[in-house]
């Protein structure tokens, strides 16, 4: 806004660039063009001053010779690589005399009375000579150029286009003020159209970011399309050339904005026009935005200049317009309003765009620069159909609304509904979750008897067992008794009926009754001893006077379950143990012996007639592992998923377990250990227990 705001000003008292001038010379305020009557030379070399004495008359009359919007090259071989002008300069006393002269491809040299005053570019091949074709010149001259020799020394490496481009401008002479003034006067609408699109296609482009989630892409593609335009004719100004002085910035983007606009142009029209995907389009516009950038890369790497390229890309242009055009009629046919709309405001685009081309081939007359305003009058169009959707998506909203209100009443009942349903839910929870309690409760009550029950009832079975064991002990013991009895009568009665020591002494009955009595005392000692580790034993698997949980070495557990299964292992069955060295385990012991017997008692009932146990143990830093493997009958795979399970049984030779194993298994997961359990038909099975070391 500032830059347009200092155009305006500038109109008015020129640019803190210019110099002003006292209006003391009426002829300050008139310019003259410099377009008559120019002598001209073509060379294929660059002359010296002295070469360049002989010109020829133009051919034109001064009638006919007008600068136009076409390149301005003389008839005449157009082969060469130089071309000179030549004017005497008028007698009109200016102050701070300028001579203008528009776009120059691509170098050129301003000589008065055979002195170099100014040059533009390199008078040879160079890259940089790219920036002279966009670059309007302001060539200021000495007090002394009244009815001076003014010669332009043109270069080209292009020979096809040489000569002097003038689209709204002439090469004018006059004082620098007025210069200016009128060509911003020239050039102002196109000025103030081209800054107006720039604002409009920036703040489009604000509205599309802001509004990202939203994802209206028109947006996006308007604004690229606006400010496109807008940088197209505010760059290719005369007058913006003045006050900006960068001409690589104005090169690049003005070029890149007059590739870039069809982009938008194509994108808006698959976005507002068809409201929808369409490949051809889309294809349209990607195809322009692969363009730009290729001819950006061939551009920067020097190997066609934006201007060469252009000219093969207006083939593209106007083909991808005529498609465009097509799909635009065949949804009008469609009655598609849109499409109306947009091919009425781009047939006002390209009616005034031909206008001006055919105006400045001097086809037709012409009345001043119309393309601009022809743009103007598509964007309003393009602006029309934005607010077209707008409206639409107003009512769409309006009706979303509506709907959205109704929808709300319509949730509020269903939500005092629902909060009714919810407190009633609720308060069944509540009765069901105290019901769960008092449940899980008798559950945990009822595991607890169960693990209970399980070990009495292990008890009761092992009281047949035991009671077998402890007869043959006590049978003994009174057997032993009865015969003590009888060695004791007998060595009393001999002692009575001995007359002397020496006599008793030699007294053979008493030496058997004593021989007696001390073998007799041997099958006691053994009798009790065996007696007092069948109490131990079941004193440890019951564990009747220990605490719930305590540090236990599982080998004696083990060893103690064994001894109680010993009517039941008998000599049919071979117990192997592989002991490693255990760290004490943080158990309940009576628990952890139940686990044992259980598991040894399954064993021993599969194994049949006979067989063999192999007990192993081993330890890591925080499990300790028991493995039981028997090579009985084993477990099919089927049966081995529910073998865990309460009233398990098994078939065939492998014995009804009840609810051992689950116990078993119960038992073991409320120490946070694991048991598993591997079998094959007829090779055995293996069941391993993993207890932590340290309850957590």
């Amino acid at each position: 806004m500032w830059i347009f705001l200092c155009i305006i000003l500038a109109s008015f008292l020129g640019c803190q660039n210019i110099e002003f001038a006292n209006n003391s010379d009426s002829q300050d305020a008139t310019p003259l063009k410099l377009a008559d009557d120019w002598q001209y030379r073509y060379s294929d070399v660059a002359v010296n001053d002295d070469s360049i004495k002989t010109w020829s008359i133009a051919e034109y009359t001064a009638g006919k010779w007008q600068l136009t919007s076409k390149l301005l090259t003389p008839p005449g071989r157009n082969d060469r690589q130089y071309l000179y002008y030549r004017k005497i300069l008028p007698a009109i006393d200016w102050q701070h005399p300028t001579l203008f002269i528009p776009q120059v491809p691509v170098a050129f040299e301003v000589f008065v009375a055979g002195k170099l005053i100014y040059s533009s570019g390199e008078m040879s091949h160079s890259a940089n000579n790219k920036l002279s074709g966009i670059t309007r010149h302001m060539v200021p001259l000495q007090s002394d150029y009244k009815r001076q020799v003014l010669i332009l020394k043109i270069f080209s490496d292009e020979k096809s286009i040489i000569g002097i481009v003038d689209t709204n401008d002439n090469v004018l002479i006059g004082a620098q003020k007025s210069l200016f003034q009128v060509i911003l006067r020239k050039n102002l609408d196109s000025v103030i159209v081209g800054y107006l699109f720039v604002f409009l296609g920036l703040f489009s482009l604000f509205l599309f970011f802001s509004r990202l989630q939203r994802k209206e892409y028109y947006f996006l593609s308007f604004g690229v399309f606006t400010a496109g335009v807008g940088f197209f004719y505010v760059l290719q100004d005369a007058t913006t050339s003045f006050i900006f002085s960068y001409p690589y910035v104005r090169y690049y983007m003005g070029y890149l904005a007059f590739l870039l606009f069809p982009v938008g142009l194509f994108a808006f029209f698959e976005h507002i026009v068809l409201t929808g995907k369409n490949f051809i389009v889309r294809m349209l516009w990607i195809g322009h935005l692969i363009v730009l950038v290729l001819n950006l890369i061939l551009d920067v790497s020097g190997v066609v200049s934006f201007p060469i390229s252009n000219n093969y890309y207006l083939v593209f242009f106007i083909t991808t317009i005529l498609i465009t055009n097509f799909i635009a009629i065949q949804a009008i046919f469609q009655g598609n309003k849109e499409a109306k709309i947009f091919i009425l405001g781009f047939a006002l685009f390209g009616l005034t765009g031909l206008y001006d081309i055919f105006a400045g081939l001097e086809k037709i007359p012409h009345f001043g620069w119309m393309s601009h305003w022809g743009a103007f009058m598509f964007i309003l169009c393009l602006g029309y159909l934005i607010s077209r959707r707008f409206e639409e998506n107003h009512h769409q909203l309006e009706l979303y609304s509506k709907e959205l209100e109704y929808k709300t009443k319509k949730l509020d009942k269903y939500s005092n509904i629902l909060e009714q349903e919810v407190a009633e839910r609720t308060r069944d929870l509540n009765d069901k979750n105290k019901e769960l309690e008092q449940t899980l409760s008798q559950l945990t009550e009822m595991q607890s008897r169960l693990i209970t029950q399980a070990k009495m009832a292990s008890l009761g079975s092992l009281v047949a067992g035991i009671a077998h064991e402890v007869n043959n002990p006590i049978g003994a013991v009174r057997s032993a008794a009865d015969v003590s009895a009888r060695c004791t009568e007998k060595i009393d009665n001999a002692i009575n009926t001995s007359e002397s020591i020496e006599s008793i002494k030699m007294d053979s009955r008493l030496k058997k009754a004593l021989k007696m009595l001390t073998e007799n005392n041997k099958v006691i000692v053994n009798a009790s001893e065996r007696i007092n580790r069948l109490v131990v034993s079941l004193k440890n698997f019951a564990h009747l006077d220990g605490a719930e949980y305590q540090l236990v070495n599982l080998h004696d557990g083990i060893d103690s379950t064994l001894v109680l299964l010993e009517s039941e292992l008998n000599d049919h069955v071979h117990v192997i143990r592989n002991y490693a060295e255990l760290p004490p385990v943080f158990c309940n012991p009576g628990q952890i012996n139940q686990v044992f017997i259980n598991i040894l008692r399954n064993a021993i009932q599969a194994i049949g007639e006979n067989g063999e146990i192999r007990i192993k143990t081993a330890a890591n830093a925080k499990t300790v592992e028991v493995q039981f493997q028997d090579n009985g009958n084993g477990i099919s795979a089927k049966r081995l998923e529910s073998i865990f399970e309460f009233s398990f049984s098994q078939n065939e030779n492998r014995v009804k377990m009840g609810s051992g194993l689950s116990t078993a298994n119960q038992i073991v997961q409320n120490h946070k250990g694991q048991i598993t359990v591997a079998s094959e038909i007829g090779k055995g099975s293996t069941f391993t227990v993993m207890l932590p070391i340290h309850q957590n």
